[in-house]
């Protein structure tokens, strides 16, 4: 089915303004975001709502949509910069990867592995989790964990530990935690519907855009990856990722 990815790219964080054109080793995190996205072999776009991401984007050659400043998340910049990008293409696009503008880091096997579960037609939603090896990190508030059933389909999405471990003297059992790695695809038929669906009691307690689209029924399928997928959000961030990944 076609395929689009789309690179959402806000320039106001507050915790690290500008970000997407901050210099990693020679090259702006935006491009090299853009750059593992056209490894795929898929059509990839920046969708941004400033014009110095634009021309940066311009510059290295790249695809880049502009949208609205008001946009209040990711999903709904994708879903104005898929409306655009048929406009200006003439082309329908059955599927959207939306990857973060923040992952430099983001392993091509994760994108096609979202790709996948679209492709399988099962999936509303589809997205990644990896195992969780540092125990400290199930009681991370800011490490969201996924717990899903035999099929893939994910159950809950939330900051606490889940599974809950009740009985923590019981030597034979220690369950799995799962940490949500943010990256998403969406039939487009149901990107265009989630943008309107109102928050929900979960969403609202745990912060969490997934929740809502859990809540109102549509399903959300998983896959597993061996590939870690960090993304930066202060500058403390940007230097503890270069010290532990490798750049090509």
């Amino acid at each position: 089915m076609n395929t689009v990815i789309i690179i959402p790219a806000r320039f106001a964080s507050v915790r690290f303004p500008g970000k997407p054109l901050v210099d990693i080793k020679g090259k702006t995190m935006i491009r090299r975001v853009y750059e593992k996205a056209i490894q795929t072999g898929m059509p990839a776009y920046v969708a941004t709502d400033h014009e110095l991401i634009k021309q940066e984007v311009e510059n290295f050659g790249g695809k880049v949509i502009m949208t609205s400043v008001d946009h209040k998340n990711g999903t709904e910049r994708c879903n104005e910069a898929l409306n655009e990008i048929e406009n200006q293409t003439g082309k329908k696009f059955e599927l959207v990867v939306n990857i973060q503008g923040d992952e430099p880091f983001i392993a091509i096997e994760n994108i096609l592995a979202v790709s996948e579960i679209l492709n399988s037609g099962v999936a509303d939603i589809a997205t990644l989790v990896k195992k969780i090896n540092t125990p400290a990190l199930a009681d991370d508030a800011n490490t969201v964990k996924a717990v899903f059933d035999i099929n893939g389909r994910a159950l809950y999405f939330s900051r606490a530990a889940i599974p809950y471990l009740r009985d923590k003297n019981d030597p034979a059992f220690t369950p799995d935690y799962f940490k949500h790695i943010g990256i998403y695809g969406y039939k487009a038929t149901v990107l265009r519907k989630v943008v309107h669906l109102p928050e929900m009691p979960l969403e609202r307690a745990e912060k969490l855009e997934q929740n809502r689209w859990l809540e109102s029924g549509y399903a959300i399928f998983i896959k597993e990856t061996g590939f870690e997928s960090p993304s930066i959000d202060t500058p403390d961030d940007l230097q503890n990722v270069l010290n532990n990944f490798n750049l090509i």
